[in-house]
C-alpha cells in the first residue's frame, strides 16, 4: 500500500502476542488489520504521504527500511498497542475494531480510514481484500476455492497450512477420550474445513455435533454466527449443553480462550479453563500471564491432559 518494505519477520511477533494478549483478536483478519492499521500510523511521513499509491512518483518508490528507521516504525506501533490495550481493559471494549480505532493518533485518522477502506474491513472473501488474501495465503487455493465456492485471486497454489504441526498424538486424544467417556468436544476459530484438513482421521476423536468451528460464521455469515465469537461464552456453554456434561474444562493457549470461559462463568458454574503456554511466541510471558490471571490448571502442553485426567480419576 505504501511501496515500503519492513522485516516483518523479525519484528512483527511482538505486536502479534501484544494484540492476543488482549483477549479481542482471536480471529486473524482482525489482527491483521490492527497491525496493518498501526504499522501505518507508524510510518515517517515521506512514506505515509504517497498513499494511496496513484502517482508515478508514489508507484516508483521501492523502500526498504531497515535497522533503527524500521525499528522506530515497529516500536512507535508497539507503543499504540499498549495504548491499545490499556484503553479496552478500562472501557471493557468488546470489539476488536473499536479498540484498534481507539488507539489510532487524531491526526492519522484520515490515513487509516483510507487504508481501512482499501483492506475492505470488516468483510468477508471474497469482497474483502484483506479476508480474500490472509485466506487464499494461509489455505491455500484449492481449500479456499472448496470452502468459499470462488476462484482464489492472489494464491492457486499451496497454503501455510500445510506447515500446521499437530501437537497432539493419536494416544493422546484416545486417553483423553476415554477418561471423558467420550465427551471431547472442539471449539475453535477455525473454519471446519481448516481443522479437518489439518487434523486428518485425528477428528474422529471428537464429537463434532458437539464441537463449534467459529470460523464456518466468517465463510458463511449470520448475525448468530458471529455471537458465537470469542471471547463469546456462548459457544463454550453450547458444547456443554451438547455433551450433556456438568463440568467442563477448556483446553486453550491464549487470552481469548481463558476469557471466553470467564464469560461463560457468567451464566453458568462447573467451568475451568487449563492454560498451555509451551508453544507460545514466548512460553514464559504466557507462563506468567496465566498466572495473574487465575487459570486453575497451567501445563506447558495439551499432551500434558491425560496424565492430569488420570491423576483425578484417581482422586
Amino acid at each position: 500500500m505504501f511501496n515500503v518494505a519492513l522485516p516483518w519477520k523479525k519484528l512483527s511477533l511482538r505486536l502479534i502476542q501484544g494484540l492476543r494478549n488482549t483477549g479481542l483478536f482471536n480471529n486473524d483478519w482482525d489482527t491483521v488489520y490492527g497491525i496493518t492499521l498501526l504499522v501505518s500510523c507508524s510510518l515517517p511521513e515521506p512514506y505515509r504521504s504517497v498513499f494511496p499509491l496513484d502517482s508515478a512518483e508514489g508507484r516508483a518508490r521501492a523502500e526498504r527500511l531497515t535497522g533503527p528507521e524500521a525499528g522506530g516504525v515497529f516500536s512507535k506501533a508497539q507503543r499504540l498497542v499498549g495504548r491499545l490495550a490499556r484503553s479496552s481493559a478500562s472501557a471493557k471494549t468488546e470489539s476488536a475494531p473499536e479498540a484498534v480505532w481507539n488507539s489510532v493518533p487524531e491526526d492519522r485518522m484520515a490515513l487509516c480510514e483510507q487504508v481501512k477502506e482499501l483492506l475492505g474491513y470488516p468483510g468477508n472473501p471474497p469482497s474483502s481484500l484483506l479476508a480474500s488474501l490472509f485466506d487464499e495465503v494461509y489455505h491455500g487455493g484449492p481449500l479456499y476455492r472448496e470452502m468459499y465456492g470462488v476462484e482464489p485471486r492472489y494464491n492457486t497454489g499451496v497454503g501455510f497450512i500445510e506447515r500446521d504441526k499437530v501437537i497432539v498424538r493419536r494416544s493422546d486424544l484416545g486417553s483423553l477420550a476415554a477418561a471423558s467417556h467420550g465427551r471431547l468436544a472442539m471449539l475453535t476459530g477455525r473454519p471446519r474445513k481448516a481443522a479437518e484438513y489439518s487434523l486428518g482421521r485425528l477428528i474422529s476423536y471428537f464429537r463434532l455435533g458437539a464441537s463449534v468451528f467459529i470460523g464456518d460464521g466468517d465463510v458463511r455469515p449470520t448475525p448468530e454466527a458471529a455471537s458465537f465469537r470469542k471471547p463469546s461464552g456462548k459457544s463454550l456453554l453450547w458444547a456443554r449443553e451438547k455433551l450433556h456434561s456438568r463440568r467442563l474444562v477448556y483446553v486453550g493457549d491464549s487470552a481469548e480462550d481463558l476469557q471466553m470461559v470467564k464469560n461463560a462463568r457468567k451464566s453458568a458454574d462447573g467451568l475451568a479453563f487449563a492454560g498451555v503456554y509451551a508453544n507460545s511466541y514466548e512460553p514464559s510471558g504466557q507462563l506468567r500471564f496465566f498466572r495473574r490471571e487465575g487459570a486453575e490448571l497451567i501445563l506447558p502442553s495439551v499432551r500434558e491432559m491425560p496424565r492430569v485426567m488420570r491423576e483425578v480419576a484417581r482422586g
